[in-house]
């Protein structure tokens, strides 16, 4: 397996994978990716969301250890805790106060949720990827990953899994309103009433048809902070198909919709150094007074 050693060779190879997954699309409007990087941290959990990390573990050969749980009854409890005690935040940061944005500051704030993010940005992917520098028991740095995503793609998968048939354009769907009512979810003329399909996500309001399987859904969240700005902030949200059907059981039965690149572990402090060259450090992934403090106590480190 081909490791990236150096900021240029990981920047060579995501070049590589995005020309690659490019001459498969015929809509050259499809050309938009998204990033996330995961530390090793992640090993067992990889693209697994918060809330399904004690439901799921992925195994060395890409295959899922699954136990079912009631996430459903679990999530809405957290939810209603969040809503009644963040409101006080909410309203002195002068957040509109909608359901998404309750959701989105709950994965912000490490609360866990449906929730994976990711970013447009794939040097920040890559900090954030490197940035833990563990060790194994001989003393070796672990690699890590950085997953590259065509979200259009990956929505077009999903919409095709729902409703039988391959969408004629795929979107980033624009996100319900809170008053919005239940509604079915295709129109007479058979397209997807999009603010539906996004009410059904945030709601857990899956219907049980057999022939209906909610897989990942490509999602944008509006800058609600500086954090969420400068990293450039994007999500996928789960649905209720996480029983072999995430983004792992996708990249592996799928070629246009995502892939990887490994870092070499060896190499994450050399490449963590030229990336703070380049003023990708703490301060510019987190912009905030923590942000600053490590950036500062990594400079001296």
């Amino acid at each position: 397996m081909c490791k990236a050693k150096s900021v240029d060779g990981f920047l060579k190879m995501v070049f590589e994978k995005i020309d690659e997954k490019t001459k498969m699309n015929e809509n050259e409007l499809f050309d938009l990716f998204w990033f996330r990087g995961e530390s090793c941290e992640f090993k067992k959990t990889s693209l697994v969301p918060g809330a399904y990390r004690n439901i799921i573990t992925i195994n060395d050969d890409e295959t899922f250890t699954y136990t079912k749980k009631q996430s459903e009854y679990c999530e809405m409890d957290m939810k209603a805790n969040f809503d009644r005690k963040a409101l006080p935040y909410i309203i002195s940061k002068k957040i509109e106060n909608t359901a998404w944005n309750r959701y989105f500051l709950m994965q912000h704030y490490k609360v866990k949720t449906r929730l994976l993010d990711w970013t447009e940005d794939a040097l920040k992917a890559l900090y954030m990827a490197i940035n833990n520098n563990t060790k194994d028991v001989d003393g070796k740095d672990y690699d890590a990953k950085v997953w590259i995503l065509n979200p259009f793609n990956l929505n077009l998968y999903t919409m095709e899994k729902l409703t039988g048939k391959k969408p004629k354009d795929a979107v980033i769907p624009p996100l319900s309103n809170d008053f919005d009512k239940p509604q079915d979810l295709l129109r007479k003329n058979k397209t997807i009433r999009y603010p539906e399909l996004t009410r059904r996500y945030l709601t857990m309001d899956f219907y049980r048809k057999a022939d209906e399987s909610y897989y990942p859904l490509a999602i944008y969240p509006p800058f609600l902070d500086e954090r969420m700005a400068a990293q450039k902030a994007c999500f996928t949200i789960f649905g209720d198909k996480y029983n072999c059907a995430g983004l792992h059981a996708i990249h592996k039965h799928t070629v246009n919709i995502i892939d990887y690149v490994t870092i070499d572990g060896a190499s994450k402090e050399k490449m963590l150094k030229k990336l703070r060259l380049i003023g990708i450090d703490e301060s510019s992934v987190y912009p905030d007074l923590d942000g600053l403090g490590k950036s500062i106590n990594d400079s001296y480190k």
